[in-house]
């Protein structure tokens, strides 16, 4: 400690200490440019949606049933209009011309039971290139409506179990709403039936919330307590301690190698590290915290003296030999401007592909563990999906508190930092020089796979 102190001194700056820094500084950059992602986008697809809420299944000779339809025309970028069309069998009875707009336009349409055939009917329903139909049934007066029988929250599952009565005569959902905003609908199939819905802890805000379940013409509401993860400034500090240790750990390798094998090895840990602790049922983010962060500081301590120093002459003679090699600089600043400030324009983290793998982090992370199924998977299998990715995401999550697109910014640096480095160590085996490494990542780096898993995708 004090040989360091003393080269601090005289202007010597400890590469291992500053290299931590600056990583842990980048990404705080891209995790705080990332509440701003999406905020600039300059092209969205064109969606047009067109679906019943709810429709009759069973009307008297008597009766007046409603059809409530909705036509969801999103970013259309020529603006039209289009009618809409009834049909039951093959008579018109309904005709509207509907002009686009970018919000759900619902309308309710109701048919008399004295304009229905005996026996069953088609309904068809025609809105631009869409088509939707049902069976109604004529037949004797019935009065069965959707009713909830029970309803509550499981704490410990982060579920909403209810059970309901379904309606014979009406197809109809039933809605959950979480602090006023719609989060799902879903149809009993069933005459009586038992749900359990999983809702995300995204959807809540830190303390009171409010869960109101709509069941026909009657609602149900639920209070509960949610306690959401914050930043947590210790857990930063213990990725930081970490990574240095790390960094003094491979002292002898060159610089390019001792970035490399850090990274790898901060990756490979932060995977096999929870799989193991799960695996012996000791997984909770304390206990991984506690283990990084002794990790960290028995590598800090087994190499407190392999600190790598460099002068300010040194320093000013690799940032010049750097600048006169034009080119590649400015390439690499180039594609890290591009890997900044992309998603602002774009919504890349959107794409199916990313939800996919970020919904299995997220399970990891809301379940404080591996779970055993993935609710969403065929058949309820097993949770089988590779656990590489979403564990180092999970872990960086229960280390740090920072969740969702805070995650994907950390890991989009870390991939990046890694394909970097990987290029330069390549071509360093192959006697490159910097400038020629840096050409050589550039043209790689503009391979259509390569960019867009580096800039759209990481894993």
């Amino acid at each position: 400690m004090r040989k360091m102190i003393e080269k601090i001194k005289k202007c010597e700056i400890p590469f291992e200490i500053v290299a931590a820094l600056f990583i842990l500084i980048l990404i705080g950059v891209v995790v705080s440019l990332s509440n701003f992602w999406h905020s600039c986008v300059f092209w969205k697809p064109e969606t047009i949606a067109f679906y019943m809420l709810k429709y009759p299944k069973i009307i008297s000779d008597d009766e007046r049933k409603c059809i409530t339809v909705v036509l969801d025309p999103r970013n259309v970028i020529n603006r039209r209009e289009s009618p809409l069309m009834v049909k039951i069998n093959d008579r018109l009875i309904y005709w509207e011309n509907i002009f686009f707009k970018d919000k759900p336009i619902m309308r309710n349409i109701c048919i008399d039971g004295n304009q229905l055939g005996q026996g069953d009917n088609f309904v068809y329903l025609y809105w631009y290139d869409r088509k939707l139909f049902f069976h109604v049934k004529k037949a004797d007066k019935a009065e069965e409506k959707l009713k909830l029988l029970d309803a509550y929250w499981d704490q410990n599952k982060n579920k909403l179990i209810f059970s309901v009565e379904s309606s014979l005569t009406m197809f109809e959902p039933i809605s959950i709403f979480v602090n006023n905003k719609l989060v799902r609908r879903v149809y009993p199939t069933k005459h009586k039936q038992t749900f359990e819905e999983k809702i995300s802890l995204s959807e809540f805000n830190n303390g009171k919330n409010e869960i109101v379940l709509e069941v026909g013409n009657t609602a149900k509401k639920i209070y509960i307590d949610v306690e959401k993860k914050t930043f947590s400034i210790v857990g930063f500090l213990v990725l930081g301690i970490f990574l240095l240790g790390l960094l003094l750990q491979f002292r002898s390798e060159s610089v390019i190698e001792k970035l490399l094998f850090s990274f790898l090895a901060f990756a490979s840990t932060l995977i096999v590290l929870p799989f193991i602790l799960n695996y012996l049922g000791l997984l909770s983010p304390t206990v991984l915290k506690v283990l990084v962060g002794l990790i960290g500081l028995a590598l800090i301590v087994r190499n407190r003296n392999a600190l790598t120093f460099f002068t300010f002459a040194e320093i000013k003679e690799n940032i010049l030999n750097l600048l006169n090699s034009r080119f590649p600089v400015f390439a690499i600043v180039l594609l890290f401007h591009i890997l900044l400030f992309y998603h602002l324009f774009s919504v890349t983290y959107f794409t199916y592909w990313n939800i996919f793998y970020e919904r299995q982090a997220s399970l990891i992370i809301e379940n404080n563990g591996i779970p055993l199924h993935d609710e969403l998977s065929y058949l309820g299998r097993g949770f089988t999906v590779s656990l590489g990715y979403p564990l180092l995401e999970a872990s960086i999550s229960w280390l740090t508190g920072l969740t969702e697109k805070h995650l994907f910014a950390i890991m989009l640096v870390i991939g990046n930092i890694l394909f970097i480095l990987a290029c330069f160590y390549f071509c360093s085996s192959l006697k490159f020089d910097i400038r020629q490494s840096a050409i050589f990542y550039l043209l790689l780096s503009f391979c259509m796979f390569i960019l867009t898993g580096m800039i759209v995708s990481p894993r």
